[in-house]
């Protein structure tokens, strides 16, 4: 949210794009709230674009401008128009260009479902230098205490800000981890009592969302292939992605999955990690690992929600669950990598920032003592990491391993990480 309300002031077009039911709307209507009491002198429109009646009025450039002058606003004073689902609209990109160019004191702010038309028309050149991107994911854990167990929540804030001993409040954690890591950050899911409940909610989303919208997209004859390789790969979360073994298994054209790969991405579905190398010949240097963007889609298509202490993918869930955290809550010069040697040795995870390397292990264990693993050793002595970290399930404490100083960490507590790098 502060990223986007320090955008507020001047005059680009403010874009926020996700997957359906991560609250975009949500985000709008405080941000209306923010201009409301920040910005009283200015002219205010809400539209809700899935209103087919309100589209037919905007259809064009001429007809948006009478519209707004309808509606009361005024080109020449400072305004600000939001649009929620703007991708309804018949040519967004010439409108919101024509906007941009003639009337700089309208100040666009607008959401869209993920879908591959929004890429086509909003990550166009003629948009160059208009607009600012915003991606919405569902929510974060912080976000998800602060919506869920807001008592925890505050406690939670204060270990991260003021570095106090997370040691005297681990147990509290655990539980809302659990369910954070098995039922994911979709708000409907989230804000729902009991389990059933949630995979209800989940059950919607899927069937809405990767079976209705995204699916929509493919051809017929394609959607079978699409279905299967959503379950394949819900199954090798926090693994490497190897397309030509996907197309062997799923007897598909390597085009194909790479196609469907793409779709999957472009809609926040899944996400690839790219690795990182400087030695092609002892490093991994082309396959990515690949993540789900929200736990619960995950075990959705996996039908599982069972506890973590019971799961023999809980150490995938947790790995996972990380990656997610440390993608919400980065900033643009903090790059995401894992790393691996061709020989097997291993960090989960890798910051690089300003030259400096940012190693991230997860061992989902109850530690008793600091045990720096394998693959993290042979990472410092090939590049001289100064500062790492590893992720537990309860257990905090420092050590060093040849220079570089070692910090363990409960695993609720991985955004921890950006305030420390």
């Amino acid at each position: 949210m502060p990223k986007i309300t320090e955008q507020l002031d001047n005059n680009l077009i403010l874009i926020l794009i996700g997957a359906r039911q991560t609250g975009k709307t949500y985000l709008l209507k405080l941000l209306e709230q923010r201009v409301q009491s920040h910005h009283s002198d200015s002219q205010l429109l809400y539209l809700n674009l899935e209103d087919e009646s309100l589209l037919l009025q905007i259809a064009d450039y001429k007809s948006f401008l009478n519209f707004l002058k309808l509606r009361g606003i005024d080109g020449n004073k400072k305004a600000f128009i939001f649009l929620d689902e703007f991708q309804k609209l018949i040519q967004p990109t010439k409108l919101l260009k024509l906007i941009y160019d003639n009337h700089p004191r309208l100040k666009i702010i607008a959401t869209g479902s993920s879908s591959l038309d929004i890429y086509k028309t909003m990550c166009a050149e003629s948009m160059a230098g208009r607009k600012r991107i915003f991606n919405v994911y569902p929510l974060s854990f912080a976000e998800f205490l602060s919506w869920r167990y807001p008592d925890l929540s505050q406690i939670w804030q204060r270990i991260v800000k003021q570095n106090l001993n997370a040691s005297t409040s681990i147990a509290d954690f655990k539980l809302p981890f659990q369910e954070f890591a098995v039922f994911g950050g979709y708000p409907r899911a989230v804000l729902s009592e009991t389990n059933e409940e949630k995979q209800e909610e989940l059950k919607e989303i899927y069937n809405a969302y990767l079976q209705k919208d995204i699916a929509g997209i493919l051809p017929a004859e394609d959607r079978l292939n699409y279905n299967r390789l959503i379950a394949v790969l819900s199954s090798q979360i926090g693994n490497l992605l190897n397309v030509n073994e996907l197309s062997n298994t799923l007897n598909c054209a390597r085009l194909a999955i790479e196609r469907f790969l793409f779709i999957l991405e472009n809609t926040f579905v899944v996400r690839r990690l790219p690795p990182y190398y400087t030695n092609k010949r002892k490093e991994i240097t082309k396959m990515p690992k690949i993540y789900f963007l929200d736990a619960g889609l995950r075990n959705f298509t996996q039908k599982n929600f069972a506890e973590l202490a019971i799961r023999p993918d809980a150490g995938a869930l947790a790995e996972n669950a990380v990656f997610l955290e440390l993608l919400k809550n980065s900033k643009v010069w903090h790059h995401l990598y894992f790393w691996r040697t061709a020989q097997g040795a291993e960090v989960d995870f890798v910051i690089a920032m300003d030259e400096k390397l940012f190693p991230i292990e997860v061992k989902f264990q109850s530690l008793k003592k600091p045990i720096v693993p394998s693959g993290l050793k042979a990472f410092i002595n090939t590049y001289r990491s100064r500062q790492g970290f590893v992720l537990t399930k309860d257990f905090s404490a420092a050590a060093e391993y040849n220079g570089c100083r070692i910090t363990f960490l409960p695993i609720f507590l991985a955004t921890k990480i950006m305030a420390e790098i």
